[in-house]
């Protein structure tokens, strides 16, 4: 048994080793949201830049970057990123919506570090209970802020 077959078995041996190995790692009950979040980032951004550059002519403003690296904070910082409204004009941020109170604190220290954020403008709703979700805080801000 000896040539092509025996390669492929060794191929085959590697190839299940290596794959369970990276099972383990993604789904490790502490880190492995983590680094699925991490490794899902980076595609994301690789996907971006390959975009970007089969496209020259319709470069990103530097507004639409900063509104990419903040969406991409608030994807890794909150449970709800998507409950909240987010605006960029000249690296001036501006974010409002509803956030639980133990978020709101690690959100803007994230968002004041970005690169590009001159000024950060929140009008941030805290939910008080950990039961409240982000879309009853939504409606509750809809409500205080209509206009």
């Amino acid at each position: 048994m000896e040539g092509p077959a025996a390669l492929r078995r060794v191929a085959l041996y590697l190839g299940a080793l290596l794959l369970g190995a990276a099972a383990m790692f993604f789904l490790d009950p502490r880190q492995g949201e983590q680094r699925r979040k991490a490794v899902a980032s980076a595609a994301t951004a690789i996907a971006r830049v390959l975009v970007a550059s089969r496209r020259p002519e319709q470069a990103q403003s530097p507004d639409q970057s900063l509104l990419d690296r903040v969406y991409e904070a608030l994807r890794t910082t909150l449970q709800e990123p998507d409950a909240l409204t987010v605006t960029a004009h000249l690296g001036r941020v501006f974010v409002s919506g509803p956030v639980n109170r133990s978020e709101a604190v690690v959100l803007e220290h994230r968002l004041r570090e970005l690169d590009g954020v001159t000024s950060l403008h929140l009008s941030l709703v805290e939910l008080q209970r950990p039961q409240d979700s982000a879309s009853e805080g939504r409606r509750i801000w809809e409500q205080r802020y209509r206009w």
